[in-house]
């Protein structure tokens, strides 16, 4: 009886103990997708909490069925690559444990980002071979491209350049040659071709080929020449490309003599785009034409009659004549204000030699004006537009050359670069002195005016000085316009062997500059207030500094900012 009492006992026991029931999770929520490039998505979700792991599908259709990946218990995303590009994917995520696995979440679905990048235009387009052209097909070929999303090439033709309405694909994107058919015989086509990508990107065309189905008795185009004197005695003859996209294409002949119409001499120059004709007499005008010539012996039509004349050459400064200055426009920040009583005993009879005398006593006579004013001694001025510290510096300019054929040699936008010293006069007149440097590639002309492949240089130190009259604009920005001398060193090179090659002249002249200032001297107030700050006074007075003359203050420190910022600073 005991027995039986204590089975009941630990039966009972054992029935209260509480019995955990293992089953499958629940399903993740709130999954979100994100198109994160051509050829990915990422995917996030809520996990739940009696989750072991989670699996990730994806595919084209809405069962999403074509992949999967599972990822641990605390993931809660996960990135799916190897795309492509502009697809609608969708995807669904479950949870599983040791009971086993939920039902998928519902399907999301998103599109991948589109491919915009166009593939490179296929190279390397022509014939396959000129003995495979027949009366009604084309071989072509070509170089393949690299691009790994590449999809086809669509070959476009048709017998109007600039008007291919014809289209023929080669499917496979690993082709490189194709065969055209069902063309016309003895006729003149235009071939161009592109590569296409799986996201019907297409790049541009290739140039146009020319081709002449057999039996060809098409000449090829008329050519362009141009010609030059490259040397003594010497024409450099260029011959245009215009035939450089036609399959059989052979090669130029140019004409040349000294009576129009009738050419006395010719060669072959073959593929050349270039010739050279040497030991030509001088002073004779010559005439020159070609014309081009393909594997049948098809010719075109001679080119216009052009013509070039052995003559003496000249360089820029090897002509009589000077050149006057242009414009530099500098940039400058501060200067120091003096003035001078020579300037005023210097001024009237500097004015009447400017207007009355040739360039070189003008430049003189300037120059000493203004050099004068700057090393003469300082005395009190009024008040400045700018601040009045001496400044030296470095400028770059713009060179725009007046009343001369220099652009005619060289080109018209020259840039020197300066070191100048620039200091204030009196008020609103400051006087600066200059000196830069440039350099310049070009051409010599003939003595009349034609231009030449003859290659020349020059180089110019120019030194010049400026008398200006400033205006504050706005606060820190002052405008100012200025005039005064050049003196110019300056040397030219040629590349002729036979003449003077290199010429050296010192020229003057005169010039007018026009711009603007902008001062900063904010950091430098900035400073100070930041000093007082953190001194803290309990009681402070304050002014607005302007010099006394004889005072120590006068002495110690320069009044080199402007009343009108000072009232700014004030309010």
């Amino acid at each position: 009886m005991k027995k039986l009492n204590m089975i009941m006992s630990i039966c009972l026991l054992l029935m209260m103990i509480p019995i955990q029931a293992f089953s499958i999770p629940n399903v993740p929520s709130n999954v979100t997708l994100t198109s994160v490039s051509q050829t990915e998505i990422r995917v996030t979700w809520q996990g739940v909490s009696d989750a072991d792991n989670y699996t990730v599908y994806w595919g084209l259709t809405a069962d999403a069925n074509d992949g999967s990946e599972t990822v641990g218990q605390s993931i809660r995303q996960y990135t799916i690559s190897g795309l492509s590009a502009g697809t609608k994917y969708y995807v669904a995520v479950s949870a599983s444990n040791e009971t086993g696995e939920s039902s998928k979440s519902a399907t999301k679905s998103i599109i991948t980002q589109s491919d915009t990048i166009i593939p490179s235009t296929p190279k390397g387009f022509k014939v396959t071979s000129l003995s495979e052209i027949t009366q009604n097909s084309i071989s072509l070929k070509w170089t393949k491209n690299s691009e790994s999303d590449l999809d086809h090439y669509t070959i476009y033709y048709g017998k109007t350049s600039g008007s291919l309405s014809s289209t023929k694909e080669a499917t496979d994107s690993d082709a490189d040659s194709f065969v055209i058919s069902g063309l016309s015989a003895s006729s003149r086509y235009y071939f161009a071709i592109t590569a296409v990508d799986i996201s019907d990107n297409e790049s541009e065309k290739s140039s146009e080929l020319v081709v002449d189905t057999l039996e060809d008795n098409l000449p090829p185009f008329v050519p362009v020449i141009t010609a030059e004197m490259s040397g003594q005695n010497e024409i450099t003859i260029r011959i245009s490309d215009i035939n450089s996209g036609m399959a059989d294409y052979d090669g130029s002949i140019i004409f040349y003599g000294t009576n129009p119409g009738s050419s006395s001499q010719s060669v072959d120059v073959g593929k050349n785009k270039t010739f050279v004709i040497g030991n030509l007499p001088e002073d004779k005008t010559w005439y020159l034409s070609a014309l081009s010539y393909d594997i049948y012996e098809n010719r075109s039509g001679k080119s216009d009659e052009i013509t070039v004349k052995i003559e003496d050459t000249q360089s820029f400064l090897g002509k009589d004549e000077d050149f006057d200055g242009g414009c530099f426009i500098q940039e400058s920040s501060s200067q120091s204000c003096t003035f001078n009583l020579i300037c005023l005993a210097l001024v009237i009879p500097g004015i009447m030699l400017f207007l009355f005398s040739n360039k070189l006593i003008k430049a003189f006579v300037s120059f000493m004006v203004i050099f004068l004013n700057i090393m003469a001694v300082n005395v009190n001025a009024g008040d400045s537009p700018m601040p009045k510290e001496n400044l030296i510096g470095v400028s770059v300019g713009y060179y725009i050359p007046s009343e001369s054929d220099f652009e005619d040699y060289y080109d018209d936008s020259v840039f020197p670069v300066y070191a100048f010293y620039e200091r204030c006069i009196y008020n609103y007149i400051s006087a600066d002195i200059e000196a830069g440097y440039f350099k310049e590639d070009g051409n010599l002309l003939t003595v009349s005016g034609d231009q030449t492949e003859i290659g020349s240089e020059i180089s110019m130190i120019p030194v010049s000085a400026t008398l200006k009259i400033n205006k504050q604009i706005i606060p820190y920005i002052v405008g100012y316009i200025g005039v005064g001398p050049d003196y110019w060193y300056c040397r030219e090179k040629t590349d002729m062997e036979t003449q003077n090659d290199e010429i050296e002249e010192w020229v003057g002249g005169y010039h007018a500059k026009m711009g603007v200032k902008l001062y900063n001297m904010d950091e430098q107030f900035e400073n100070t207030l930041d000093l007082y700050r953190q001194c803290d006074f309990d009681i402070s007075f304050h002014s607005m500094y302007s010099e006394r003359e004889g005072t120590a203050a006068a002495k110690a420190f320069k009044d080199d900012v402007p009343r009108e910022v000072k009232k700014q600073r004030w309010e």
